[in-house]
């Protein structure tokens, strides 16, 4: 590749703080052969010769920008800081910790409300600690915008965007996936907290098959007072929800977002996929629960059952807790 573009990497690779320009100079000097000019080649003998990590490597490889440094921070992404998009994949210069960083917005830096919706979810991840839960890393602020750092999630797929790819999933793939998730929700519940708007696409999946539940920007406490809680995806909202929006959130609630996330993974859709949102949230009060194997002829009537319930249109007659819901769909 032509000079210039190994000139801009090396330039990223220096404002990472992760080696030195004269470092950097010197092992390209020695290692030219290797490196011939690219940027690619360049990392890939950086990693063989136990300078950067595998991940420390892509993360450069993969940057859209020459690099915009955020306090301690190297993002690595376009248009970041000014944006409004919420996550931005970033080094942190003085460890070479690979993250996902979320900037407080212009608009919630703006807002009374926003600034006490971004603090409370700063405030939620940073109690959370579970495998099936993205890792928080840090919160801080820089020139007056506030962030938090979270476990680097960009390498992996969310549970939406690979239904859309392949199709429904496999019985016992879809099962591995959300009892994950469950497991997740029982912790989560544990500590009193609601996810608050449960949805595959806020399910990630590694390569290794390891589902983590992200983006607790709808979170809310088991405790807080009817009314406070904030959005819900309507695809997934129940309907005590769409009946009374300020009634007071409960297990219940989260549960029967879970159920349409399961169905959507088995069927390859929501189970109420109105023509619009107006029509989605009625078919939620109004609409028989679909039948999985009117769709799925390959499950059990015992996986049928378990949907069923957590969708029931009720919230008592669904399962009381993401135990008893755990209890029931180990086995299967």
């Amino acid at each position: 590749m032509a000079d210039g573009v190994l000139g801009s990497f090396v330039g990223l690779l220096v404002a990472s703080g992760l080696l030195s320009r004269e470092e950097i100079l010197d092992f390209v000097r020695v290692h030219k052969e290797q490196v011939a000019g690219s940027p690619e080649k360049l990392a890939q003998e950086l990693v063989r010769t136990r300078r950067l990590t595998r991940q420390q490597a892509s993360a450069l490889c993969q940057a859209k920008t020459k690099g915009q440094l955020f306090g301690e921070y190297l993002v690595l992404e376009e248009g970041t800081l000014g944006s409004p998009l919420r996550y931005f994949r970033a080094i942190h210069r003085p460890s070479g910790r690979i993250v996902a960083l979320k900037v407080i917005s212009t608009a919630e830096m703006d807002s009374t409300s926003g600034n006490r919706l971004f603090g409370r979810e700063c405030e939620i991840c940073a109690r959370l600690d579970h495998p099936h839960i993205l890792a928080f890393v840090e919160t801080g602020e820089v020139d007056s915008r506030k962030y938090f750092a979270l476990q680097d999630f960009n390498r992996d797929e969310n549970l939406e965007s690979l239904v859309s790819a392949r199709g429904p999933l496999p019985i016992q793939e879809a099962l591995h996936y959300i009892r994950q998730v469950i497991s997740g929700l029982e912790y989560l519940h544990g500590q009193g907290v609601l996810h608050g708007n449960i949805k595959p696409q806020l399910m990630l999946v590694d390569a290794a098959g390891h589902v983590r539940i992200r983006d607790f920007h709808s979170a809310s406490l088991l405790s807080d007072e009817p009314g406070t809680a904030h959005g819900c995806t309507p695809a997934y909202m129940p309907p005590e929800q769409v009946q009374h929006s300020r009634s007071r959130r409960t297990v219940a609630f989260e549960l029967y977002s879970l159920g349409c996330s399961l169905f959507e993974l088995l069927t390859g859709a929501p189970p109420f996929p109105g023509e619009n949102i107006k029509m989605t949230i009625k078919m939620h009060v109004e609409a028989p629960v679909p039948l999985l194997r009117s769709r799925r002829p390959d499950a059990s009537l015992e996986l049928e059952a378990i949907l069923c319930r957590l969708m029931a249109k009720r919230p008592e007659d669904r399962f009381s807790s993401a135990t008893e819901l755990l209890g029931a769909i180990k086995n299967l």
